[in-house]
């Protein structure tokens, strides 16, 4: 139910703010654990007409980074099994695209 109440509270933020952010062609990838936070910056982002896919694991997001290059990475740092800095790391070794 929490996690609702964000969701409707940051909906009505976006519509009362004007939309001059405008992010179309910018491909985003967010990794982070908890899914009412992942599921709120998406949408908020999505808002922007950017292209984001979301994902609840650091090995799930090495995953898409081998699939797709992402011109954004939002990483939240402290997850199980793979912290966010290791995610960084792991990237930063990865051939570009």
């Amino acid at each position: 139910m929490r996690a609702l109440h964000m969701q409707m509270y940051c909906l009505q933020q976006i519509n009362m703010d004007s939309k001059t952010l405008s992010l179309p062609g910018v491909n985003i990838l967010i990794v982070d654990d908890e899914p009412d936070i992942l599921e709120i910056t998406k949408l908020i982002l999505s808002h922007y007409d950017a292209e984001v896919i979301a994902v609840l694991s650091a090995a799930e997001g090495l995953v898409q980074m081998q699939k797709k290059s992402f011109n954004i990475i939002i990483s939240d740092i402290g997850m199980p099994y793979m912290a966010g800095y290791q995610f960084i790391q792991k990237v930063r070794r990865l051939p570009i695209h």
